[in-house]
């Protein structure tokens, strides 16, 4: 810079300077407004002095106050090239200490790629939210006797100053980078047209009606202006796809009006939110973020991102809104549940639809035929239609020749559809198809490509609003959907459905009908009364089994297809509804509507994978991919094969190699496993034959119940006298409205229901808990997790589902087994015992059912299947009793060595027990079997009855778990309140607050039934804030930690301790069984004893009387 320049701008500081201190002496307006005029005078004036041309700051001052948007927008010779934020003269330049308002607005300044901060004496300058370049005046701009303008900072603030105005924006040079720059922009965008929303933008606000009216009738301002702002941003990328110029440099109501009207000749609804806003009340005050928008993206060459081939512009497109996502707000993303699927599977997914097109209907071309049209009815980014165009492409140069793609493709586009409900993945779509025709040289037959933004689940026969002319295309993407959805044959739905549970209205028609036309489709689904699992149908209620019930109804009953039923639907789903009970009307339908099903599955790890297994990122689910095939000629009264196959243990690359290979097996080959043809059984194989011979735990002993469900956490907990304060202070409660939120009112109780009756041997109280004045009643024992034993009000007015036969059956001789009912364990022992009465989540934390081991309170009905004794003397000439075959079952069942063995061969939840014929083994069995028990239930009082027991003295003499405390198990350090807990290896030391216990060997702390580590599991619960769910406010009154919270801690470790010792004695016991003759489920059958009815009286539970504990 010469020395001209340099005086120059120097005096052009020093008049800034005058200017604001003039202002300041005054007392003229605000002291950020003083600011304004002299600012914008003295960047004018430098730019001229800089030989940079003109600059123009247009006032925006009309925008409201508290608004997140700069003060300024620069332009530079027509051009805009940045933004300006004014801050009170002493506030500082540096945003990234701003609290309050100040640090809000910065989260969304930040996204703007070239803008200054400056509170006249501190100016940073801040590109892509980074900062660049900062200047700071020695002076104090408002104090006209300081030597502002004075010093070496000139030649800083000049710099900066050049650095600001000669910002050009850069053309991204990857998918990834463009994804971060739309993202940021479409951030800043999306805060100026909540501002304006908020102002009461009419043509904004007409929109958002609209699109209320049209496609999301509950749609909040916060996600109308999320999704309008997405709209926007990929529809001005997708011009750039189809090669519009944007030529406006202002990016004003006029350019953008150009580029609208030049893509609503292809994509109409995409024109219509950049015609909107051109049409805003308030286009000035968007300006800002779409000129900014328009200047960037003016630089894309999306064609020079992918490298110039077909085949790179469709990788380059492939995670761009994964990518966009993340960046843009990956709280929402969460939120949404927007986790894509990932191309490997998808190409798997449409390979094997491909191949079943080929197989079943005779078709050569596979997808590419032009019988096929493929719907994707959640499709999202549109990678389902992507990859089945690429596959098609391949098919057709394979058979009919390089030179009959171009055509073929160009039939297929009209027959590619999709629909979906959010409008960035809409956009999106729409984007990706485009660009893939384009760069395949592909004409488009019609005005856009058939990816419609439509609700899947809505009505189809719905009338629709006549709209406005300029929201006629809105009207017109849900009229072209009904039409497919109502009138066009479709053979192929393929798809990754949304996943929501307790999803209860919002399954639209496929959840509730339309009125006139009989039951809903999902009524289909719902299992007939006597399949006995009534309390499970709430599982159906889930976004995924609302869309599969769309989808067969399209595909599988003649839904617009006049020339038969038939086709293929093949989801990529979460695995539960493959063996749930809640699913056996699905399994039922599905089984009489197909002609075979292949199901695929994808967490062969279980429930707790590696997170570089994973197939989708961050999704713990386990996952599957079904495909049902309805042939002509289906016949209904033969229950379809269902066939499965999974992938290898391994990491999600490996998992996408397994299944390129399953695309060249037969399905009908050996390495496809049969399953049960059973019409409601599972779409899982039983078993192995080994597995199998043994006999279900729930068939020995035959009743079974879900455990206590309290549905509201406050009633149990670890300390009795926080319960009593937590009833008194539910009591006291006087706001009704308040005390029925302390309270967490369901669909089963609330504070002014009566109950009828009480629990079983407790006190029954008619008084409703509004009127409740009483004393707390007194807690009882209750297991509440494997080893974790806590207090619970027995009042059932505070419990849903409490479950009164295991009341009344409760008594000191009870035992309960508890055993996981979704899935078969991962890890850890498969089964677990309580003396006590047991919650729902008892065995893991996750459900699961509970099996008494005794009828009645007296211990004088067994719970053992009618005739298992004898086949048990028959084999071994032993008289069990029912407490040995407890006893046999935690010695071989209770344990890793078990879950280790049969893991494999137990694809379905339930827990088999191998029983052996051999008398020694038995007996042995019982022995160890009984310090299994004492270890998880020390209280446990078994009967004087005889048995193989009582004939063991040697069990009596090593049964020492519930006698001297363990040497070395000690507390060396008091516990008092402990906020966090750790564990130090090395020293065999148990850290708890300030206390400390020792020795805890490794293997205590690793133990785990059900997956879930015990003792880690014990501690969350205590330590700190508590863990687990929190229902309302009384779980915050907890108590203090103990001297019964220490025993309670000693006894756990002492428990777990002994097991740990005694597994491997368990493992080699089960070695020994395993090897020898059993006890088989063919030997059960010959004698009578198997198969027991599900309306068995054996089955059911006690009966139930009215409670004799008095009425209060």
């Amino acid at each position: 810079m010469s020395t001209a320049t340099e005086r120059r701008t120097e005096d052009a500081l020093a008049r800034f300077h005058e200017g604001v201190a003039h202002l300041a002496e005054t007392g003229a307006g605000e002291s950020e407004a003083r600011l304004r005029s002299p600012i914008a005078q003295l960047l004018v004036e430098t730019a001229e002095i800089l030989d940079m041309g003109q600059l123009l700051l247009p006032d925006e001052t009309t925008v409201a106050a508290g608004s997140a948007r700069a003060d300024f927008a620069a332009y530079l010779n027509g051009a805009l090239v940045g933004h300006i934020e004014l801050k009170a003269p002493g506030k500082g330049a540096d945003p990234t200490r701003y609290t309050g308002h100040d640090a809000r607005q910065w989260e969304v300044l930040a996204c703007l790629p070239n803008l200054i901060y400056t509170d006249g004496e501190h100016w940073t300058l801040w590109q892509e939210g980074s900062r660049v370049a900062q200047a700071r005046s020695p002076g104090v701009v408002t104090d006209r006797e300081s030597s502002y303008s004075e010093g070496d900072w000139t030649r800083s603030w000049t710099r900066l100053v050049e650095l600001f105005l000669n910002w050009e924006p850069q053309a991204p040079t990857s998918p990834r980078a463009l994804a971060v720059v739309c993202a940021r922009l479409c951030r800043l965008l999306r805060a100026e047209v909540a501002d304006s929303l908020h102002r009461g933008d009419a043509r904004i606000a007409a929109v958002a009606s609209d699109w209320r009216e049209m496609l999301f009738p509950e749609i909040a301002d916060d996600d109308f202006t999320d999704a309008y702002a997405q709209v926007v941003t990929f529809a001005l990328l997708l011009a750039r796809v189809e090669g519009i110029p944007f030529e406006a440099r202002d990016g004003g109501a006029e350019a953008i009006e150009v580029v609208a009207a030049r893509l609503r000749t292809t994509h109409s609804l995409m024109a219509l939110a950049l015609q909107a806003l051109a049409a805003s009340d308030s286009e000035a005050s968007l300006g800002s973020a779409t000129a900014t928008l328009m200047r960037v993206l003016g630089k894309v060459e999306w064609a020079a991102l992918a490298g110039g081939s077909q085949h790179s512009a469709d990788s380059a497109s492939l995670y761009f809104y994964e990518d966009f996502l993340a960046e843009y707000d990956p709280v929402r993303r969460r939120a949404s549940g927007s986790y894509y699927t990932p191309v490997g599977l998808v190409d798997f997914m449409v390979g094997l639809t491909d191949n079943v097109v080929r197989d079943c209907f005779g078709l050569e071309l596979g997808l590419a035929d032009d019988d096929v049209t493929v719907v994707d009815p959640a499709t999202g980014t549109g990678t389902f239609l992507l990859r089945a165009l690429d596959r098609a492409a391949r098919t057709v140069g394979e058979i009919e020749g390089s030179g009959a793609v171009r055509d073929r493709l160009a039939d297929m586009a009209s027959r590619l559809v999709g629909f979906e409900i959010q409008a960035g993945p809409y956009a999106v779509a729409q984007l990706r198809l485009t660009q893939e025709f384009r760069e395949r040289q592909v004409p488009l037959s019609s005005d856009e490509t058939r990816v419609y933004l439509t609700d899947t689940l809505a009505d189809p026969k719905a009338q629709t609003r006549k709209f406005a002319t300029m929201l006629q295309p809105l009207a017109r993407s849900r009229e072209q959907a009904d039409i497919v959805k109502n009138d066009t044959e479709v053979l192929v739905c393929i798809g990754n459905p949304p996943y929501g549970i307790n999803a209860r209205g919002t399954g639209g028609w496929v959840e509730e009908g339309s009125g006139s036309e009989g039951p809903p489709l999902l009524a289909a689904w719902r299992p007939a009364q006597d399949a006995g699992v009534g309390r499970h149908t709430n599982q159906l209620l889930n976004l995924f089994v609302y869309f599969w019930r769309w989808a067969t109804w399209k595909v599988f009953e003649n839904a617009g297809n006049p020339r038969g039923r038939h086709g293929v639907v093949t989801f990529v789903t979460t695995s539960a509804w493959l063996s749930g009970d809640g699913f056996v009307g699905m399994r039922e339908w599905l089984r009489r509507q197909a002609s075979a099903i292949l199901v695929v599955g994808l967490s062969p790890e279980g429930h707790r994978p590696r997170a570089s297994s994973l197939i989708f990122e961050g999704v713990q689910h386990e996952v599957c991919v079904v495909c049902a095939v309805r042939e002509p000629g289906c016949d209904e009264s033969h229950p379809a094969p269902v066939r499965y196959r999974s992938v290898r243990e391994g990491s999600r690359q490996q998992k996408f190699e397994h299944l390129s290979e399953f695309l060249s097996e037969d399905a009908a080959g050996p390495l496809w496993q049969e399953c049960p043809s059973d019409w409601t059984a599972p779409f899982l194989p039983a078993g192995t034959q080994e597995w199998l011979a043994c006999p279900r735990i729930e068939d020995i002993f035959p009743w079974s119940s879900s455990g206590v469900t309290g549905n509201r956490t406050w009633p149990t907990w670890t300390d009795k006298s926080a319960l009593r304060e937590r009833w008194q202070v539910l009591i006291a409660e006087s706001d009704r409205g308040r005390k029925a939120e302390l309270f967490k009112e369901t669909d089963d109780r609330d504070i002014n229901r009566s109950i009828r009756d009480g629990l079983p041997g407790h006190t029954y109280y008619d008084r409703t808990l509004s009127d409740e004045t009483g004393p707390c009643p007194e807690p009882v024992p209750y297991g509440w997790r494997s080893f974790d034993r806590r207090w619970i009000i027995p009042d059932k007015r505070v419990l849903d589902r409490p479950r009164p036969p295991l009341w009344v059956a409760f008594g000191e001789h009870q035992l309960h087994l508890t055993v996981p009912n979704d899935r078969f364990p991962d890890s850890g022992a498969a089964i677990s015992f309580t003396e006590l009465l047991p919650d729902l989540h008892h065995y893991a934390g996750r459900g699961g059912r509970a099996i008494p081991l005794w009828r009645d309170s007296s211990a004088s009905i067994p719970n053992v299947a009618d005739g298992f004794l004898e086949v048990v003397r028959e084999h071994t000439s032993l008289e069990a009793s029912p407490e040995d075959v407890a006893r046999y079952v935690a010695a071989t069942c209770a344990h890793e060595g078990f879950t280790r063995r049969y893991r494999a061969d137990a694809m379905l939840s339930e827990v088999r027990v191998p029983f052996t014929r051999d008398p020694d083994l038995w007996r042995r069995a019982v022995s160890l079997g009984e310090m299994v028990i004492r270890a998880h239930a020390p209280r446990w009082k078994p009967t004087a009855a005889g048995g193989i027991f009582a004939e063991s003295k040697e069990a009596e003499a090593d049964s020492d778990v519930d006698g001297a405390p363990t040497p070395g198990a000690r507390v060396d350090e008091e516990i008092r309140d402990p906020e966090a807990w750790h564990y130090d290896a090395t020293s065999e030391t148990l850290h708890i607050g300030a206390g400390t216990v020792r020795p805890v060997k490794p293997p205590v702390l690793d133990y785990e039934v059900g997956g879930v580590a015990v003792v880690p599991a014990w501690l969350d619960d205590r330590v700190g804030v508590p863990g687990g769910k929190r229902g309302t406010d009384l779980d915050d009154i907890i108590g203090e930690w103990n001297a019964t919270t220490t025993s309670a801690l000693r006894l756990l470790l002492r428990s777990v301790a002994a097991l740990v010792q005694l597994s491997a004695r368990q493992d080699s016991l089960l070695s020994e069984i395993a090897a020898a003759p059993q006890v088989t489920v063919a030997d059960l059958e010959a004698a009578g004893v198997l198969p027991i009815a599900a309306n068995s009286s054996q089955r059911k539970a006690p009966k139930t009387a009215r409670p004799t504990g008095g009425l209060v």
